[in-house]
């Protein structure tokens, strides 16, 4: 018999837990010349914002012994292409889709939601908050939890109820659990820790070539055994234990 893989997500339920990030699966049609996208658990979209976007110029990825180094600038098509274009693509072959949107201010972002929540086979939204906020100097959403919280607050006012809400945090901030308290209390379902890690290679043992932005991303992967435990994975769990129950069950 084979093992019941199915894993929920707070009201969602997929077939089995393997997502695919946003931006790895691109519209999906990148993704499907590997593998089936319907046996994927979910496709999570790259982030979307209300008008296409080329992103930054080339060159905007090195790799790096421990991963790829990114600046990509958000490239995508923009709301009314996707929904006009990859999300059918995505649902006609059976695929699970989770949009990550990405906004330069709370009412963009609360836009898109509204735009999402009219749309067919949406399953859940992400929000991607590691954006600059055009309305507070270009200071990202997801370094303040009243900020964070705002912006999904919005989403999840202009969304339809039955539409899980993600938040997407980012880990450069001295209490990221104040973060994901501030968007569940708001009105996100689920608090999702990314693997980027902004500007951590050391600045006088390493030597560096500029790329565009002075904001890159060095993506680096998680691999976490049953039983062992990593410094940064144990200071997440103290963190998380300091919350009351109601609030780590959220």
């Amino acid at each position: 018999m084979p093992a019941d893989m199915r894993a929920r997500l707070g009201p969602l339920e997929l077939p089995n837990p393997v997502l695919a990030a946003a931006g790895c699966a691109g519209a999906g049609r990148e993704l499907a010349q590997f593998v089936d996208v319907a046996r994927v658990g979910a496709i999570i979209s790259k982030s979307i914002m209300t008008e296409p976007r080329t992103g930054n110029p080339a060159p905007r990825l090195a790799e790096t012994p421990s991963g790829l180094l990114n600046s990509v600038g958000l490239q995508g098509p923009g709301i009314d292409a996707f929904l006009q274009r990859d999300l059918p693509w995505l649902l006609s072959h059976g695929a699970r889709v989770v949009v990550s949107i990405a906004g330069q201010t709370v009412r963009e972002y609360g836009a898109l939601a509204a735009r999402l929540s009219d749309a067919a086979g949406v399953s859940a939204v992400e929000i991607n908050l590691s954006c600059p906020n055009a309305e507070d100097a270009g200071r990202l959403f997801a370094l303040d939890p009243a900020t964070a919280g705002s912006v999904v607050a919005a989403v999840r006012a202009s969304l339809r109820y039955d539409i899980p809400v993600f938040a997407k945090l980012s880990p450069d901030v001295t209490d990221i659990v104040a973060v994901a308290d501030a968007c569940v209390t708001a009105g996100a379902g689920i608090a999702l820790m990314p693997e980027s890690v902004l500007d951590t290679m050391p600045q006088a043992s390493v030597r560096r070539h500029p790329i565009p932005k002075a904001q890159a991303q060095l993506t680096t992967p998680l691999v976490w055994r049953r039983g062992e435990i990593s410094p940064s994975v144990l200071a997440l769990r103290t963190l998380l234990a300091s919350l009351p129950k109601q609030k780590r069950a959220a």
